[in-house]
């Protein structure tokens, strides 16, 4: 029963989230194979080793394929939206733990896959670059988020403060909304 994912998602994406994702709907319980973490499976070309990766959210795994020398990250390595240049995190505060996330990141990091693989969107060739990069902008976020709430600790401000800095930040590099 995808509901409680849906209204998460909902509550971070707004009225974009039928643009970029659609819906979601259930998978028939037959369907389903709970997984935590360790599994591995035989692919014609390699293996496919599941990685607990907790941060983003508590549940969250990624996959490894050894054939494709790839880590599918889900969104525990952000978000790359086709209107930005740069890696967005997916922080969602209901289940959010920065020092799972970072361990996750070194988790991923360590298969030393060729490439990564988001969920949204697409692929980038060079796997540890990415994850490190990931991991900075994801300090970076917090740092500016934290600057933020010591102002006032009101969410809507703290998420301008952080549209402003990705702003600046696209701007500064040349790119242009």
């Amino acid at each position: 029963d995808p509901r409680r994912l849906e209204a998460s998602a909902r509550r971070a994406w707004g009225s974009q989230m039928d643009l970029l994702f659609g819906g979601l709907a259930p998978i028939p319980a037959d369907r389903i194979l709970p997984l935590t973490g360790g599994e591995r499976w035989p692919l014609r070309s390699g293996d496919l080793e599941i990685l607990a990766t907790p941060g983003h959210a508590r549940h969250h795994l990624a996959f490894v394929d050894s054939g494709l020398s790839a880590v599918f990250t889900g969104d525990a390595a952000g978000v790359r939206l086709a209107s930005s240049w740069r890696t967005r995190p997916a922080v969602p505060p209901p289940d959010l733990d920065l020092d799972r996330l970072y361990t996750s990141l070194d988790r991923m990091r360590d298969a030393h896959v060729r490439q990564v693989l988001r969920s949204h969107f697409g692929p980038d060739p060079d796997g540890a670059r990415t994850l490190t990069e990931y991991r900075s902008i994801v300090e970076e976020w917090r740092s500016v988020a934290w600057a933020a709430f010591q102002e006032s600790p009101d969410p809507q401000w703290m998420a301008d403060r952080l549209r402003t800095h990705e702003f600046d930040r696209e701007a500064a590099a040349g790119h242009r909304h």
